[in-house]
């Protein structure tokens, strides 16, 4: 009969902790990510914003901007290499 006593405890006792944490674990979390994607959000869609009108600009390039553009790349790196090989 003391068993089934401290098992009925343990048991209410496991859920209450349950009904007390969860919430408060869970109403964290999505203040956390609503901070972050209100915050981190927007500078993600302005990077992709650049990424894509930089590209842009690649392809509107014509041969000799880009030959000139891949030469003032190469030279910003560490591994410089005086000649640049042509793209196929």
């Amino acid at each position: 009969m003391v068993k089934a006593i401290l098992k009925s405890v343990l048991i209410g006792a496991l859920f209450g902790a349950m009904a007390f944490f969860v919430p408060v674990f869970l109403i964290s979390m999505f203040v956390l990510f609503g901070l972050a994607r209100l915050f981190g959000g927007k500078r993600r869609e302005k990077w992709m914003y650049y990424q894509l009108r930089f590209a842009e600009k690649i392809r509107n390039m014509s041969e000799e901007e880009y030959t000139q553009f891949r030469v003032s790349v190469a030279s910003a790196r560490c591994n410089y290499q005086k000649e640049t090989t042509p793209l196929k």
